[in-house]
């Protein structure tokens, strides 16, 4: 990612932020996991996706097959 920004900067010389959104996690139908809220996220992020988090579970990727 690092080097990704430094060429972006270096070809748009007046970006001087570049921020990234990260889903963690996402629906792959492999390994649902039940999810319960910290207080803060409860606090500060309820959402649709977050209660769909909660009632249906998330999935992950293992590692080994991810590409």
């Amino acid at each position: 990612m690092g080097g990704f920004v430094r060429d972006l900067k270096e070809e748009f010389t007046s970006v001087e932020y570049v921020y990234v959104w990260h889903a963690f996690c996402g629906y792959t139908g492999v390994g649902v996991h039940r999810v319960e809220l910290s207080k803060g996220v409860k606090r500060m992020m309820e959402d649709q996706a977050m209660g769909n988090m909660v009632a249906d579970g998330m999935a992950f990727v293992p590692p080994k097959l991810a590409a």
